[in-house]
């Protein structure tokens, strides 16, 4: 569910997704490959403010949205290992591309502003390289492993956020448009993991990677806890 910023309006969206993943691992070198995608469902309302007038125009679009995945990497601890620590460095490169397919739609209210789009297709292709840094320490009753990353990351748009648009009854259209440039990124990432000898408590592990660009911006982080049963 999403909420626009100053009563703008709201969107539900509904999506299914088929995952498919396989993994080849050598000596020291290893492939993955992965790919998921279906179809996406989206009920929205528009609301529309002017001076004495309130309107809400409403619209369905659906579509359909494909992801490839591709990393190659090489693991080597070269770096000194004992019994109680472990290190590997791990250089990678990956590759993500997402396709969005669009249907055409047309708004429905009682305002004169509904709005329709035509068909349209767009994609995004991101592409990173960079090295994660493994660090696992094994005690008596639980063993901790340090994650740390670094990478540069580009993302290229293809026919992006070009919206060819136009008000429902009226002739003639108009052009929105937006992601034209390419965004280069450094990232940085952190994670811990606590997995317990016995499987019967649970696995802890935190995580936080962020993105910075120069007009760009991202941050995540999560906290999840496994248990075998």
């Amino acid at each position: 569910h999403v909420h626009e910023k100053k009563g703008a309006g709201h969107s539900n969206i509904n999506q299914e997704d088929v995952f498919a993943y396989a993994s080849w691992t050598g000596k020291n070198f290893y492939l993955d490959l992965a790919a998921w995608g279906g179809p996406v469902q989206i009920d929205q309302v528009r609301d529309i403010h002017m001076t004495g007038f309130t309107f809400k125009s409403s619209s369905h679009p659906n579509g359909w949205q494909a992801l490839p995945h591709i990393e190659i990497g090489f693991n080597t601890n070269r770096a000194k290992s004992t019994q109680d620590t472990v290190l590997i460095f791990n250089p990678f490169a990956m590759c993500d591309w997402s396709n969005a397919w669009q249907r055409s739609y047309k708004e429905h209210g009682s305002g004169p502003f509904n709005a329709g789009q035509r068909y349209r297709y767009g994609s995004l292709l991101r592409t990173e390289a960079g090295i994660r840094l493994y660090t696992t320490l094994f005690f008596d009753s639980w063993n901790l492993t340090i994650q740390e990353k670094g990478s540069y990351v580009n993302v290229q748009s293809f026919h992006p956020g070009k919206v060819n648009a136009y008000l429902v009854g009226f002739p003639g259209s108009f052009t929105v448009q937006t992601l034209t440039a390419a965004q280069n990124l450094g990232v940085g990432q952190f994670s811990l993991i606590f997995d317990p000898v016995k499987p019967y408590y649970p696995k802890i592990m935190t995580f936080y990677q962020g993105e910075f660009g120069s007009k760009f911006q991202s941050h995540q982080a999560t906290l999840e806890f496994f248990l075998t049963f």
